[in-house]
């Protein structure tokens, strides 16, 4: 059967803001400035600026086709190591599979179990820069690490919970690892709860983490429908946004234009900020959220409640080169999702356009690696590089 993907795939790199200049030159409007170790970039209201077409990209290879004797299921997390070669938690198996720059399967590593280099599930993958592949497994709540011939090596990282999931963000087999909760399965009877994580720093001797921060994560309506309690994300509804390599995490939340870059310790390392008034969720806007979604709500639930302002961060990412990806939403349409780059600096890189539909898993240079699903929801990464026009 051929598969169609859900909407084309469009990649298309855009220069940098300032015309004329090259990538990395700092756009009018903008203030970098350096204070007890954290620059701070401020974007003002640069951000349609950044966003001008200028160069276009083109899919290398695609994971998961038919025919290729490799297939995709739940796919949780995608990295490139540093000699190019991709790696893909394909969690619903669960295993680990190691392709090459040229798209050929060259390994697949773990299996279904609970010993070593064996999984309940794949929560994450977290390439490294010696070539090794970290693993976390948040149902054993241990990190694996895959490295050459070597026998797979275990941590314990933390104690597994049926409440609350554990999702890394920045991890290492020796060192620190930076984590958040995931979805927090706690109920009540009606009613909206907004919930929050704590960013957690879990060293390696101790199962029990350091709390450095506290951060929005999201908002469920709650509703009685017959003799049970149905939940869902609040439309318009808080997320928080987070992405990871081994030099830096990133993390934002949805409804705040800021971006938070921090060091592999938790340090913060950089801001960028910019300047948006929120825009305020209309009853027309509501009534669309629910006649997108009405097939998926309980027969007989109510249109729900909702949040009184649109997010105005869709995404972030943490490059392998240091780089940091921030997608505003602002910059979007029904089609197209544009993702501003900046270096480790905070100068402006070119931006990238992405089919809406499509999910940025990581970037290394001029690769990138999404997910796509087609009609059916069959999955396919695909790696795409940009090149000028």
């Amino acid at each position: 059967m051929k598969r169609k993907i859900a909407g084309p795939l469009l990649l298309v790199a855009v220069a940098s803001a300032c015309e004329g200049a090259g990538p990395g030159a700092t756009a009018a409007g903008m203030q970098a400035t350096d204070s007890a170790g954290v620059r701070v970039v401020d974007l003002g209201r640069e951000l349609e600026r950044l966003a001008d077409p200028g160069s276009d990209a083109t899919p290398a290879f695609r994971v998961g086709v038919e025919g290729s004797g490799v297939e995709l299921f739940r796919v949780s997390a995608a990295g490139f190591l540093p000699d190019g070669r991709l790696v893909i938690g394909n969690s619903g198996v669960p295993e680990v599979l190691v392709v090459g720059p040229e798209g050929a399967l060259v390994d697949r590593l773990g299996d279904r179990g609970e010993g070593p280099g064996q999984f309940g599930e794949i929560t994450s993958v977290h390439p490294q820069p010696d070539g090794s592949i970290v693993v976390y497994d948040d149902r054993q709540g241990r990190l694996t690490a895959f490295s050459g011939a070597a026998a797979p090596e275990t941590r314990r990282m933390a104690d597994p919970s049926s409440i609350s999931d554990v999702r890394p963000i920045t991890a290492s087999q020796q060192g620190p690892v930076l984590a958040v909760f995931g979805d927090n399965r706690m109920f009540m009877r009606s009613g909206v709860r907004h919930d929050s994580t704590p960013l957690m720093r879990f060293h390696p001797e101790s199962t029990l983490p350091d709390t450095i921060g506290r951060w929005a994560s999201s908002a469920w309506s709650f509703e009685s429908v017959g003799d049970g309690i149905t939940r869902s994300l609040l439309p318009f509804g808080p997320a928080l946004h987070t992405s990871g390599s081994a030099s830096a995490a990133v993390l934002a939340e949805s409804h705040r234009s800021r971006v938070t870059v921090l060091r592999p310790d938790g340090e913060v390392a950089m801001l960028l900020r910019w300047t948006e008034e929120p825009r305020t969720v209309s009853d027309a806007d509501v009534r669309a959220w629910y006649a997108e979604r009405e097939r998926e709500l309980p027969a007989g639930s109510s249109t729900p409640a909702h949040e009184a302002h649109h997010p105005v961060i869709d995404g972030v990412l943490a490059g392998r080169d240091g780089s940091v990806w921030v997608a505003p939403t602002r910059l979007a349409t029904d089609s197209v999702q544009i993702w501003l780059r900046f270096d480790d600096r905070g100068e402006p890189l070119p931006a990238v356009r992405l089919d809406r539909e499509v999910r940025l898993l990581d970037a290394a240079g001029d690769r990138l690696a999404v997910l796509a699903r087609d009609e059916l929801r069959v999955e396919t990464v695909v790696v795409m590089e940009i090149r000028p026009r």
